[in-house]
């Protein structure tokens, strides 16, 4: 489900994802997103090693999708692996999508956020 967030005073928009996604970190350190339908297969065609492995491994996370106050950039972020830093311009404001409704806009400052829920198919 995709968040739409309106500030009620400059009217900024922004569409966060809500909820999590798994990813498998690979052996040179990259991390990719494994398909939400189909963890365990997308795993293995990935990584040639099964969630459980990878888990044992310390391979597994989960990502969440945020919002960086600083340049407005939505970002994939571990927050419990990942620093709290935006990789676009090193700010260190991110917010997920349970974070973001009703709070000061990032880009006016005056405005609260408010949300709109949207079902989108992705």
């Amino acid at each position: 489900m995709i968040n739409q967030f309106t500030c009620s005073s400059c009217g900024f928009v922004v569409e966060v994802r809500e909820g999590m996604e798994r990813y498998a970190v690979m052996d040179d350190g990259v991390k990719k997103g494994l398909d939400p339908e189909n963890e365990e297969s997308a795993a293995m065609a990935l990584t040639g090693k099964t969630m459980r492995q990878l888990a044992e491994e310390g391979k597994l996370g989960v990502w969440v999708e945020a919002l960086c106050a600083g340049c407005m950039a939505t970002v994939m972020t571990d927050r419990d692996a990942d620093p709290r830093k935006c990789p676009e311009c090193g700010g260190q404001k991110l917010a997920a999508a349970y974070e973001l409704a009703g709070s000061l806009c990032p880009k006016c400052g005056q405005g609260m956020l408010g949300s709109e829920e949207e079902e989108l198919f992705i």
